[in-house]
């Protein structure tokens, strides 16, 4: 459920829809709108803390002490909510036209730029290998020291190895950016017997 809008420092701010993840939701649809959009707006952005998360209700924006009335500075545009579970949503001041057909684009496709969201995955993808090479390395007797060129490396052949030799191979993002794999065990095994033995 969208949060209603809020007004402060004589501005109307809304919640923009598909730019909200954490922890425990979102998924890197969200990551990557809030990022597309954040990186449009240098500048004209400020942070806030909500004390108690409840977006439907009593959400109130605060900076340092609960409940502390803000004030917005006026160049402001985008405002970053920050809540528990690394949660972070976006408000935009409702003034602005451009944010404004952005909010009114995701009622027919939820993805701002599908560039970004595909760096996102890929970013996301990396690091989900990366820390399966890891865990292989620190499981070894014998501690093998890797440069970040041999990880990049090794990355893009397990990569190829799974879309390539393992039957229905599918890498899947979960609820807070979470990537699965259900043929994790044969990804490090192929890590092992290739890299560390």
């Amino acid at each position: 459920m969208r949060a209603e809008n809020k007004k402060y420092s004589k501005r109307c701010w809304a919640e923009m829809p598909y730019c909200c993840f954490g922890d425990y939701q979102g998924s890197t649809v969200e990551k990557a709108n809030f990022k597309a959009i954040t990186d449009e707006y240098p500048g004209q952005i400020e942070k806030f803390w909500v004390d108690d998360w409840d977006r439907g209700y009593t959400i109130l924006f605060t900076k340092g002490m609960p409940h502390e009335d803000i004030q917005i500075l006026p160049e402001t545009k985008l405002i970053i909510v920050e809540a528990y579970s690394n949660t972070v949503s976006l408000w935009f001041d409702t003034s602005d036209e451009n944010l404004c057909d952005i909010e009114a684009g995701f009622n027919t496709y939820p993805v701002y730029d599908e560039i970004i969201q595909n760096d996102v995955e890929e970013e996301l993808t990396q690091e989900y290998i990366v820390d399966l090479i890891e865990q292989v390395q620190r499981s070894c007797d014998d501690v093998i020291e890797l440069s970040d060129e041999q990880i990049s490396s090794i990355y893009e052949e397990v990569l190829a190895y799974g879309h390539s030799q393992i039957g229905n191979f599918e890498l899947v993002f979960g609820k807070g950016c979470i990537l699965f794999c259900r043929q994790e065990d044969q990804l490090k095994e192929h890590i092992k017997e290739t890299y560390f033995k």
